[in-house]
C-alpha cells in the first residue's frame, strides 16, 4: 500500500469507505448499514443482520485500504442484502457468493491482511497457589472477578489466588 493511503486522516478514510458503501447500496438496492468502526482482533468486518449495521477494523483498514474498497466492503454488504433478500443460505454459501460475483467481486470467505502487527499483547494477572505463580490473561482473570470460574494448580491441585 502506498504510504499516500496510510498517512491519510481517519476522516478521509471514512469518506471513502462511506462513499464506496453508499455506491453499492444504491446501484444494488441495499438498504444502507450504519457504518462502524470499532471492530478488534483479526476479523476485517462483520455484518450484523437485524440492526442492519456493518463493523470494520480500523487498524486493518488503515493499512489497507484498497482491499477493503475492493473486498471487505462489498462482503459485509453482500451478508446484509442476503438477509434483506429473505434467503436461507450458508453464510458464505452459493447464493452470497452469486452476489459476490454482482457486485464485481471475489467471493472469498477470509482475508489475508497481517495482522500480528495490530496484535496487542495480552494482559497477565499474577495468581498464586501452594507450589508456584500463574498468569492469567484478561479474559479469566474476568470471570474469577465476577465469580463465573476459579482455576487450580495442575501440580498441587490447590486454587489459584489474586497476588496483589
Amino acid at each position: 500500500m502506498s504510504e499516500t493511503l496510510r498517512a491519510l486522516p481517519i476522516e478521509q478514510l471514512q469518506s471513502l469507505v462511506e462513499g464506496r458503501v453508499n455506491l453499492l447500496c444504491e446501484l444494488h438496492g441495499i438498504r444502507k448499514p450504519l457504518v462502524s468502526y470499532d471492530l478488534r482482533g483479526r476479523a476485517a468486518g462483520q455484518a450484523i443482520w437485524p440492526a442492519n449495521r456493518m463493523r470494520l477494523n480500523r487498524a486493518l483498514l488503515e493499512g489497507n485500504l484498497s482491499a477493503f474498497l475492493e473486498n471487505v466492503i462489498p462482503h459485509e454488504l453482500c451478508h446484509l442484502w442476503h438477509r434483506q433478500l429473505g434467503i436461507a443460505d450458508r453464510p458464505h454459501g452459493r447464493f452470497w457468493q452469486d452476489l459476490m460475483r454482482r457486485m464485481g467481486a471475489e467471493p472469498s470467505r477470509c482475508h489475508d491482511f497481517k495482522v500480528e502487527e495490530i496484535r496487542r499483547p495480552q494482559r497477565q494477572f499474577q495468581y498464586q497457589c501452594q507450589c508456584s505463580t500463574h498468569l492469567l490473561g484478561a479474559r479469566r482473570h474476568n470471570r474469577v472477578l465476577r465469580g463465573e470460574a476459579t482455576y487450580q494448580c495442575r501440580r498441587c491441585q490447590s486454587r489459584l489466588v489474586l497476588r496483589n
